[in-house]
């Protein structure tokens, strides 16, 4: 909503809030609202414009005590007004659309206690930038979101391989193949990758029948673990859809992968496991 009189009672609500703590706004400065309280900002799109790369990191800038925030930025790539990267290290979670200059706006930000990252729409994956900021953040992540983001199969896998992925709890992301993802996330004699993650939703891939019902399966019931090995997490929900787009009431591909999938799912009940397997298309 542009400045004028259908902002002015916006504007005198927001001076009489100067605790105010969480803001959705598609105003592109918080020089109306009382921005020094902001503990979650939500940057709404106005006309599907995003949001220049400087004026984002002059709004970062301005929220000290900032813990969450979502932002769709874009280009022209620049560097902070005032040089070197921002520190802050108050955010714990972040979403951040951005098509082209993802490594760019990256490379400039230091968040260590970032627990939950959501990235989506990225046309050019910047691995190296993306492996950096994890690695000077120093972040133990407990949440990876990769939406629509043009990256192949080994460089999801090398994200899934960093550091700050090791604490892992929940994994959502849609590669338009999954055959290496899915043997990287299986769980094997000795070689339990990701062990804390409890949660995978992976949608709309291409993957050879059966990949997805033999990980599912690895990591709802685990295999014997050596002594002095820690043991990993058991899998508590899996979502998951086929390129096809078809459900399994229609879908006369993935034959191995639906009747693995029921029968881990009577299994678990057997046992008293507690899991959630479902099929969820994605947009």
């Amino acid at each position: 909503m542009p400045p004028g009189p259908s902002w002015d009672w916006i504007h005198a609500a927001c001076r009489a809030s100067p605790c105010l703590t969480h803001l959705a706004t598609s105003q592109f400065s918080l020089d109306w609202f009382p921005a020094s309280n902001l503990r979650q900002l939500t940057c709404l799109e106005l006309l599907d414009v995003p949001m220049p790369m400087s004026t984002a990191f002059h709004l970062l800038e301005q929220v000290t005590l900032l813990e969450s925030f979502s932002i769709k930025v874009e280009g022209p790539a620049v560097a902070r007004s005032t040089g070197g990267v921002l520190v802050t290290k108050s955010v714990s979670t972040v979403e951040i659309t951005c098509h082209w200059h993802l490594g760019q706006f990256l490379e400039q930000l230091e968040f260590p206690c970032l627990e939950n990252i959501s990235i989506r729409q990225v046309l050019v994956w910047p691995e190296t930038e993306f492996h950096s900021f994890l690695s000077r953040s120093a972040c133990a992540l407990k949440t990876l979101e990769l939406y629509n983001v043009h990256a192949p199969e080994e460089r999801i896998i090398a994200c899934l391989q960093h550091k700050a992925c090791h604490t892992l709890e929940s994994l959502v992301c849609n590669p338009y193949t999954a055959d290496a993802i899915l043997q990287h996330l299986t769980y094997r004699e000795g070689w339990f990758p990701n062990p804390k993650l409890r949660a995978i939703d992976i949608g709309d891939i291409h993957t050879t029948d059966g990949r997805l019902s033999v990980m599912v399966e690895s990591r709802l019931f685990l295999p014997t673990i050596a002594d002095g090995v820690l043991v990993p997490e058991r899998l508590q929900k899996v979502r998951f859809s086929f390129q096809d787009g078809l459900s399994v009431s229609q879908s006369i591909t993935h034959t191995k992968d639906w009747t693995g999938l029921w029968e881990a799912k009577m299994k678990a009940l057997e046992l008293g496991l507690k899991v959630e397997i479902a099929y969820n298309r994605h947009s």
